[in-house]
């Protein structure tokens, strides 16, 4: 036998939804077609910007932060291709 109380479920909380989160999820309005996406530059250009982080090794940190980067935008931009979002990079002509 165990000597822990058991609790009552009267003193628990009902969880209240709040009748403006109701109708955000209830509402089934059109949405716009966003525009196609596409790569935009450097992924890395922004962590570039802000400088090393100051922390020693320095510079192999920023390495593995620049790697993530790269691997976040990859990621992304195959996201939303595979969701037919992306616009079509192929050569014309």
């Amino acid at each position: 036998m165990s000597g822990g109380k058991r609790r009552s479920k009267r003193g628990r909380a009902k969880a209240r939804v709040l009748p403006e989160a109701e109708a955000f999820w209830r509402e089934d309005e059109e949405l716009d077609t966003p525009e196609p996406l596409r790569r935009d530059g450097d992924p890395t250009a922004t962590l570039r910007s802000i400088g090393p982080p100051p922390v020693p090794g320095h510079d192999e940190l920023l390495i593995t932060f620049a790697g993530v980067a790269k691997r976040a935008s990859d990621m992304a931009l195959a996201l939303s291709h595979s969701l037919g979002l992306t616009e079509d990079e192929r050569p014309t002509g």
